[in-house]
C-alpha cells in the first residue's frame, strides 16, 4: 500500500514526465540542520525550475525522529498569472495532518476561477470521510485559501485516500499549467504586483515561515522561505 510517506517522490516521478526539471543551486544547501534546534531538525529535499514553474519544491523535514513533514509547492511562473498548488503532510505516528490546495496568488476579484474550483470542489466532494476532521492554521493565512482547501486531521489507514485526492487535485492542476501561455504588458505588470502582494503574506503569516524564522533566526529564515518558494 503507498503511503504519504512518500508523497514527495510520488510527485516527483509524476512532474518528471510532464516536465524537464532542473535543479536550482541554493544559497543555502540542502540538507541542512538548524543549530538553534541543536541539529535535531533536518531540512532536506529538491527545488527545481523548469519552462513552466518558477519553483518546484519536494521537501522533507525531520523533527528529532518523531515527526516528520513532507512539502510539495509548485509555483507556476508569474508570467502564467496561475495559483499555486501546496501540500503539506505532518506525518506523527498513526495520526496524520494533511492539508492540500490549488490557490491564487493575489488579484483574487480580477479573475473568474469558477471553472478551476468547480472541478476541484467536486472532486474534495468525493472524500467525506477524509474530511470529516477539519483544521485551521491562522486567521491571515487562511485568507489565502481556496473554497477546494483540505486541512484535515487523518490516520495512515486513510493514506490511500489522500493520495487519491492529491492526485486528482495534481493532474487538474498540470493540464492547467500545460494549456496556459504567458501574459505581457499591463497585465503581467499586475501579475507580477499579486505576486509580490501574496509572497509578502506567506512570509509574514504562514506557519511554516514562523517556523524558519525560529529554526534559523529572522534574516536567516526570510532568506530561505523567500528562496526555496518564491525565487527571491
Amino acid at each position: 500500500m503507498t503511503r504519504l510517506d512518500d508523497i514527495h517522490l510520488i510527485a516527483h516521478e509524476k512532474l518528471q514526465k510532464q516536465f524537464t526539471l532542473t535543479p536550482v543551486r541554493l544559497k543555502h544547501p540542502l540538507p541542512e540542520r538548524s543549530m538553534r534546534a541543536l541539529g535535531l531538525v533536518k531540512i532536506d529535499g529538491k527545488v527545481f525550475s523548469s519552462d513552466k514553474f518558477l519553483r518546484v519544491l519536494l521537501m522533507n523535514i525531520n523533527v528529532a525522529f518523531f515527526r516528520e513533514v513532507r512539502t510539495i509547492f509548485l509555483g507556476p511562473k508569474v508570467e502564467l498569472n496561475l495559483p499555486v498548488f501546496s501540500s503539506e503532510t505532518i506525518l506523527m505516528g498513526n495520526k496524520r495532518m494533511f492539508f492540500l490546495d490549488v490557490q491564487r496568488r493575489g488579484g483574487y476579484d480580477r479573475h473568474d476561477d469558477t471553472a478551476l474550483y468547480s472541478r476541484l470542489v467536486a472532486i474534495k466532494e468525493k472524500y467525506p470521510d477524509l474530511l470529516a476532521k477539519p483544521q485551521k492554521m491562522g486567521r491571515e493565512i487562511d485568507k489565502t485559501f481556496s473554497q477546494a482547501a483540505c486541512y484535515v486531521e487523518t490516520s495512515r489507514d486513510q493514506d490511500e485516500q489522500a493520495l487519491t485526492l492529491f492526485h486528482e487535485y495534481l493532474d487538474v492542476f498540470l493540464e492547467m499549467v500545460q494549456q496556459t501561455q504567458s501574459l505581457t504588458g499591463d497585465l503581467l505588470e499586475q501579475a507580477h504586483r499579486d505576486y509580490d502582494a501574496y509572497t509578502n503574506t506567506v512570509v509574514d503569516h504562514d506557519p511554516a515561515a514562523k517556523v524558519y524564522r525560529i529554526l534559523f533566526g529572522k534574516k536567516g529564515g526570510v532568506e530561505r522561505v523567500l528562496e526555496l518558494f518564491f525565487a527571491c
